[in-house]
């Protein structure tokens, strides 16, 4: 519908500084994207409890925890109501 996962789980789906292009992160200005600093067990991996403070609980967190809300941002809403898909 449009939207990229907001984290990838080795944090490789940020932005990409040699271009400025989108290389698989959300690039929606009020989504939060998880920092590879966030990785406590240091094995590569982020998972959704060590991204809760950022965007661990957002739907398109590549693997969100089973009992998190599941939240959109604003801007995300705005990007699926905006799908000809949904008209």
């Amino acid at each position: 519908l449009g939207l990229y996962h907001t984290t990838e789980r080795n944090g490789a789906g940020l932005v990409s500084e040699d271009d400025g292009g989108i290389v698989g992160a959300d690039h929606l200005s009020d989504t939060e994207v998880c920092p590879d600093s966030a990785d406590a067990n240091g094995n590569s991996s982020l998972s959704a409890s060590e991204c809760e403070t950022f965007d661990g609980g957002n739907l398109m967190f590549f693997s969100p925890a089973v009992d998190s809300p599941r939240t959109l941002s604003a801007k995300q809403g705005q990007v699926i109501k905006a799908n000809p898909i949904l008209r």
